[in-house]
């Protein structure tokens, strides 16, 4: 592509402005009468793809499957997007093989996976999901995604279900951090405090927690800003190494935390899931819907006591379910350890509503998701927030909000009846 004219228009925001010395411009004036030729190659065909799946087989509960999967396609050389996140998985298979050549078996079910045509729109990941779906919301436990394990060497980043926040809080105390002490520390220091995100979507975990709602984690290592070569042919090898990783320390670090946190989950007797943190999810979420659309819903007659006093429940029986959980650990029941498992990944899988958001039906997530005005990103209560959002709203549109604050209510009340416990 080549340009030939000046950039013309309004003068960039100084937060804009590069480093070169020229006035940045907006380039919103016009092509003032000259000429931009674009000239794309791209071919145009039909093109097989391959998701490739390596399972070693649980123990005692082949039946229950944890997940680690990263993507293995590229717009170009794609040595963060998506090299370093499949170097960090193929490391730390290769560690579980060793393990497994000294008589190891894990309790679960581990499953590697390496995701096809993820950059043309998450299709390998999304295919494989939807075709397994029932097996998916019976059987797995925990998905962990590690794309673009490392781009950066400011401090490690991890988004995710709240159910594990807990248990990642934990593993990175455990991981020696490049930096010096452990990566934990280094979160707090880069961040002033323990940085835990909600997922939105853009990459491979998107359809495994917003469409069947398996517990899901994502983390990298990560500048203080994004880095800048992402999906350029500057993505290279040189540049990772040269720049960012020259004794991949960091590479290792994520493999350490993300294989930390696969193993736990896939050996402990008792997952180390925490329902007491989704409460706190709950209660943030609703305060920030209040927050930004409290008073417009008031105005509209649409209430949200009901979300409020379900999410009241909920706290009470994860409680309860939290003193059940330690009492059972202490008696060491196989079967009653088994169910308060299922239990609390099924708390997750509550949320979910089969029709999907308003026209999303892939999205199917009822307290987190991507917003429709930014696939990236995460946003609460979305089926609500994204209708309240809208500009010039309708008699319908209202109608639709009250049924998305009825589902939400419907799906926290759900989880509450998850958590309790079955008569004797």
């Amino acid at each position: 592509m080549s340009i030939n004219f000046p950039p013309v228009g309004r003068e960039v925001p100084k937060s804009w402005q590069g480093t070169l010395n020229i006035t940045y411009k907006l380039g919103d004036g016009g092509l003032k009468n000259n000429t931009v030729k674009i000239t794309v190659n791209v071919p145009n065909k039909r093109q097989d793809v391959y998701n490739v799946i390596g399972t070693i087989y649980g123990k005692e509960e082949p039946d229950r499957w944890v997940l680690i999967g990263n993507h293995r396609d590229a717009w170009g050389f794609g040595a963060v997007d998506a090299s370093s996140g499949t170097s960090a998985m193929m490391e730390i298979s290769r560690g579980l093989g060793e393990l497994l050549k000294q008589g190891w078996r894990p309790r679960r079910t581990i499953k590697f996976c390496s995701w096809a045509a993820e950059e043309a729109g998450l299709i390998g990941s999304t295919e494989w999901v939807e075709k397994n779906e029932r097996a998916l919301s019976t059987k797995a436990v925990t998905y962990i995604n590690i794309d673009s394990a490392v781009y950066g060497n400011f401090t490690f980043q991890v988004y995710g279900s709240p159910l594990l926040k807990t248990p990642i809080a934990e593993n990175v105390k455990q991981v020696r951090d490049p930096h010096g002490g452990n990566v934990y520390a280094q979160m707090i220091k880069a961040k002033k405090k323990f940085t835990y995100r909600n997922l939105g979507s853009g990459s491979d975990y998107a359809s495994f927690y917003q469409f069947v709602g398996v517990p899901s984690l994502h983390m990298r290592y990560a500048g203080r800003v994004y880095y800048p070569v992402y999906h350029t042919v500057h993505d290279t090898y040189k540049w990772l190494q040269g720049l960012i990783d020259p004794k991949f320390e960091y590479h290792l670090t994520t493999a350490r935390v993300a294989s930390k946190i696969l193993l736990s989950t896939a050996d402990s007797f008792v997952l180390p899931l925490d329902v007491t943190e989704y409460v706190k999810s709950l209660d943030s979420s609703l305060e920030a819907l209040k927050k930004h659309y409290g008073a417009e819903l008031q105005k509209n007659n649409v209430t949200l006591k009901y979300i409020e006093d379900a999410i009241k429940k909920f706290k009470h029986e994860a409680t309860k379910f939290q003193a059940e959980k330690d009492k059972a650990i202490d008696e060491k029941e196989d079967i009653k350890l088994r169910a308060l498992n299922d239990r609390m990944v099924n708390v997750e899988k509550a949320f979910i509503t089969a029709p999907g958001l308003p026209n999303r039906p892939m999205t199917r997530h009822v307290i987190f998701a991507p917003s429709v005005n930014n696939a990236y990103g995460s946003t609460s209560f979305p089926g609500i927030s994204d209708l309240v959002a809208k500009q010039n709203k309708t008699n319908q549109d209202w109608l639709d909000i009250k049924k998305q604050t009825s589902i939400a209510f419907r799906a926290i009340s759900e989880a509450t009846d998850t958590l309790k416990a079955d008569a004797n």
